[in-house]
């Protein structure tokens, strides 16, 4: 009963729908050993563009005491070895997870205990001493690092694998810390592809006997990698080039299921000859979402304004799976003081036609708005776990994101946004933002005129990153792209069409839209991600109603009748 208390207590004291811890057993000669699935390591404690490797089974003593003493002190967690860091994840969540900065590490080296050392009973045990160790997440709670600047010796032993067969690449790591960036990367690149050569495919992955490989070639996920990800051609509906780093070398691929992926490939070609190779298979049947199409269902309210964003977001290679280019909205809203939200006061809204920080000098500051404040349960603007987030100029404590008096609370609040979002004075006026964003104001004379010009490293053809031959030039480029974002892609050349209002009302929902085939992001409510990911909302767009027994058709009687008001030109790759 004791060890189950125990498990129980390091899970969180968390139990599935029946009951039951989810675990699973290990056992060696000093006893069982109880692995669960929980952790607290997550991608976003390392540093942007540091690569996770491999992970180990270890007890950490702690130091600073005598031998018999961190014996009876040890933690049994997992050692993270990463490119710039190692970290180590204590199974009881009591601890703090341990971080080691390379950079910040004096030696990393076989620790030789006396000869009647209890600890060094195997010979197995890494010594790392650091002049600096970061402590994260103690007690399991999200709070500010804790770093600790002192000189210190860190023992670990492992307890299924020798010790030889992880302290050289660990000292590699060591010595590629010490490099300038540039020249640092580029070890770790060596790192990198030595060990994607050690690996080959593993053909029990595939679905079943019949099944062949097409095509094999290295590439980056952009998320959270899991060991094996499937996803059947049948089921693929789009596949998207991406940019990333303003090359194009990425691809996105959405499935029906919620199987996505967001790869970087090495070079643009080897990205092209994969896309091409999917495209060309027999299972594969991808959605119509032609360009033409959208723009003419969102011009007569087939599709809502929130959707036709959302679409114009992919269309110029926003993703959720890239903070450098996470999906943008416009700010719709001006009054934040008044009690009611009149919709049908032009007060009420903020010009369109003009950037945000050109309406004036106090608006220099504001930046876009998300998806998320369009369409989710507004959760992530409070501080429901009370968090320590620091305090205020005032001193009061960091909480909850004030919300207008005109909303009851944080729901309400996003409905009401999309309220706004989806009216017809915004419906009216949209198409300037989409000029400012997306459209012929994005650049040029014209984007000087609107004020609407941003940092020249945020625009798609400033920098050719693959013909910069210095190596410290290419990071520090990189480097400030990714602090800096990128601009959306150029859509539009001329000016973009107005949506023709109709002056209903649309029938508004901040839930995840029932309509069938995913447009931008493919993550789903059902996918079940590392802990405290976030609730990212379920974004889909049909481009064929056909099958959608609620939608109106009305509005596409007179098809045949249409004449033609204006034209616009899509600027293509």
């Amino acid at each position: 009963m004791a060890l189950w208390h125990k498990v129980r207590k390091r899970l969180g004291n968390s139990e599935d729908s029946t009951g039951c811890v989810c675990s699973r057993e290990f056992s060696n000669n000093e006893g069982v050993f109880y692995e669960d699935y929980f952790t607290r390591f997550s991608l976003l404690l390392l540093e942007p563009g540091e690569i996770y490797f491999e992970d180990f089974s270890v007890f950490y003593y702690p130091s600073g005491s005598s031998e018999e003493e961190a014996i009876k002190r040890k933690q049994r967690g997992r050692l993270k070895i990463c490119s710039k860091s190692i970290l180590f994840d204590p199974i009881e969540t009591v601890y703090p997870i341990i971080k080691f900065p390379l950079r910040e590490c004096i030696s990393v080296s076989h620790w030789a205990g006396s000869l009647m050392s209890r600890i060094d009973a195997k010979g197995d045990v890494l010594a790392i001493e650091s002049k600096q160790v970061i402590e994260m997440k103690e007690g399991n709670t999200i709070a500010p690092y804790n770093f600790r600047r002192e000189k210190t010796k860190y023992l670990f032993s492992f307890n299924f694998v020798a010790l030889n067969f992880v302290l050289p690449e660990l000292q590699q790591l060591l010595r590629a810390s010490t490099l300038k960036p540039a020249d640092q990367k580029a070890m770790i690149n060596s790192i990198v592809q030595s060990r994607q050569a050690r690996v080959s495919f593993n053909t029990s992955w595939l679905e079943d006997l019949h099944e062949k490989i097409v095509m094999e070639t290295m590439a980056k996920r952009i998320t959270p990698l899991c060991p094996v990800v499937k996803c059947k051609l049948s089921n693929i509906c789009r596949v998207v080039k991406r940019r990333y780093l303003l090359r194009h070398v990425g691809i996105e691929v959405f499935s029906t299921d919620g199987s996505h992926m967001y790869l970087i490939f090495n070079s643009p070609d080897e990205r092209d000859l994969f896309y091409k190779q999917i495209v060309q298979q027999p299972e594969v049947e991808l959605e119509d979402t032609r360009q033409e199409n959208m723009t003419l269902k969102w011009q007569n309210g087939a599709i809502s304004n929130f959707e036709y964003l959302m679409y114009l977001n992919s269309l110029a290679d926003r993703s959720f799976n890239d903070l450098t280019q996470y999906p943008v909205f416009p700010w719709i809203l001006a009054d934040y003081k008044c009690d009611a939200l009149d919709l049908n006061n032009e007060s009420t809204f903020r010009e369109l036609s003009k950037p945000i920080g050109a309406l004036n000098e106090t608006r220099l500051a504001q930046l876009k708005l998300i998806p998320e404040f369009f369409q989710s349960s507004g959760e992530f603007l409070l501080n429901s776990q009370n968090l320590p987030l620091g305090c205020k100029q005032d001193k009061t404590k960091v909480m909850d994101v004030e919300i207008p008096p005109w909303a009851k609370d944080a729901s309400d609040f996003i409905k009401k946004n999309r309220e706004a979002l989806e009216c017809p004075f915004v419906s009216e006026r949209l198409h300037h933002w989409i000029d400012l964003i997306f459209g012929y104001k994005q650049r040029g004379h014209e984007a000087w005129k609107a004020d609407n010009v941003f940092y020249y490293l945020t625009y798609e053809g400033a920098v050719d990153l693959d013909g910069i031959e210095d190596p410290n030039e290419r990071a520090s480029l990189e480097a400030q792209i990714l602090e800096f974002g990128q601009t959306p892609k150029q859509i539009f050349t001329n000016p973009h069409p107005q949506k023709q209002v109709t002056g209903v009302s649309p029938n508004v929902s901040t839930t995840p839209s029932p309509i069938s085939s995913s447009v931008l992001n493919g993550l789903t409510h059902s996918e079940t991600g590392t802990e405290n990911q976030a609730n990212v909302p379920v974004i889909k767009v049909n481009v064929d109603f056909d099958d959608d027994p609620n939608h109106s058709h009305s509005q596409w009687a007179n098809m045949d009748k249409l004449q033609r008001a204006t034209c616009h030109k899509l600027h293509k790759e």
